[in-house]
C-alpha cells in the first residue's frame, strides 16, 4: 500500500514517543504515548518541530521579526494542518485564553486522525477560545472548501512538521492554496525540520512560487543579535533537542512565515503536481514558470553565511 494511500503507517513503522511523561504534563496533548502511536500511527506522536511552536507562544520580553501576530490580533482564527496530537493548535488555543483573546482554532487531520484530536480536544479547557475538530484530507478541494464555510476565514494557519513524504508534498501545497484564496491576508506559520533536503525541496520551490515566505528571527536581549529561530538550544524551552557543546542544534530547524504573493489570486493551480512542484501556475491559458522559486534556497543560504 502506498504512503498516500495509508500515510500514517508508512512501511517499517518503528518509533517511540518524543516527550517523556511527567507530572506536570496532565493535558494528553503535551506528550505522546506508545499507545497513541500503535493506534494512529505517525500522527499519534509530537515530532519535534512541535517544541519549537511551544517555545514561540512561551510568554517573553525579546522581539520577533517578522512580529508574532499570531497573539497580539483581538480576535484570530486559527487552523492547524495535520495536526496529530494537536499540541501546536492546543498550545496556540490556550496561549489565547491566558491574554484574554478571543478567537477559535480549527484542528485538522485525516478523518481517522480525528478521534484523537477530539479527546485531547476535550482535555484542552479554555474560557474564551473555541475549538474545532475537522477532517481535512490535503489535496482534497470539497474538504478545504467545507472547513472555510465552517468557521471564519482562518486568519492563521499552523504547519508543523509537515514536510516529510514525496507523495504529500503537492496535496498539501494545494490545501494551502485553497485555504488562503478567499482570505489573501492569511499568515501562515511553518515550523520544519530538514530531514531529507532533496526529496522536500520540491515543496519549497512550488511553496516559494505562490507564497512570499520569510525566516523567523528572534533577539532575546535588545544587545545581542538576532538569530534565526531554532538556531539554538535555548529557542525550545525545557524541550532541546540534541545539541553541540555551543548549543546549536544538530539538525537544522526553521520557523518560516508566509503569505499569499498578490498576484497569485489570477493564477491557476495546474493540474500535474509535477509542475506545481516546480513553481509553475496557469495564466490566461497558458503554463508558465515563477520567478520567485529560488527564495527557500537563499534563505537556507543567507543562514549558512551567519553561521560561518
Amino acid at each position: 500500500m502506498s504512503v498516500a494511500a495509508r500515510p500514517n503507517f508508512p512501511a517499517a513503522l518503528s518509533l517511540c514517543p518524543s516527550a517523556p511523561r511527567s507530572s506536570a504534563d496532565t493535558e494528553a496533548w503535551y506528550r505522546d504515548s506508545a499507545g497513541d502511536i500503535a493506534t494512529y500511527g505517525i500522527a499519534g506522536r509530537i515530532w519535534e518541530s512541535a517544541y519549537l511552536f511551544l517555545a514561540y507562544l512561551a510568554e517573553g520580553t525579546g522581539t520577533w521579526d517578522p512580529p508574532r501576530t499570531l497573539l497580539q490580533a483581538d480576535e484570530v482564527t486559527v487552523l492547524e494542518l495535520g495536526a496529530g496530537v494537536g499540541t501546536a493548535g492546543l498550545a496556540t488555543a490556550q496561549a489565547l485564553d491566558r491574554q484574554g483573546g478571543r478567537g477559535t482554532v480549527v484542528l485538522t487531520d485525516l478523518p481517522d486522525v480525528c478521534p484523537l484530536l477530539e479527546r485531547n480536544a476535550s482535555t484542552c479547557a479554555c474560557t474564551h477560545v473555541a475549538i474545532h475538530v475537522c477532517a481535512l484530507p490535503w489535496g482534497d478541494h470539497d474538504a478545504a472548501h467545507a472547513v472555510l464555510t465552517s468557521t471564519a476565514p482562518p486568519t492563521h494557519i499552523l504547519c508543523s512538521d509537515l514536510v516529510y513524504f514525496p507523495e504529500l508534498l503537492a496535496p498539501l501545497l494545494r490545501t494551502l492554496i485553497s485555504l488562503t484564496t478567499i482570505s489573501p491576508t492569511t499568515e501562515v506559520l511553518i515550523a520544519y525540520k530538514i530531514r531529507s533536503l532533496t526529496k522536500e525541496q520540491p515543496f519549497w520551490c512550488g511553496l516559494s512560487a505562490w507564497f512570499e515566505l520569510t525566516q523567523v528571527d528572534y533577539q532575546r536581549d535588545p544587545r545581542a543579535p538576532k538569530q534565526p529561530f531554532g538556531a539554538h538550544t535555548s529557542h525550545f524551552g525545557s524541550r532541546a533537542p540534541p545539541c553541540t557543546p555551543d548549543g546549536q542544534p544538530l539538525d537544522d530547524y526553521f520557523l518560516f512565515v508566509a503569505h499569499r504573493r498578490p498576484e497569485t489570486h489570477v493564477w491557476a493551480v495546474p493540474e500535474s503536481d509535477a509542475a506545481l512542484l516546480q513553481g509553475q501556475y496557469v495564466r490566461e491559458g497558458q503554463m508558465r514558470t515563477a520567478l520567485t522559486t529560488g527564495t527557500f534556497e537563499w534563505l537556507l543560504l543567507s543562514r549558512a553565511t551567519e553561521d560561518v
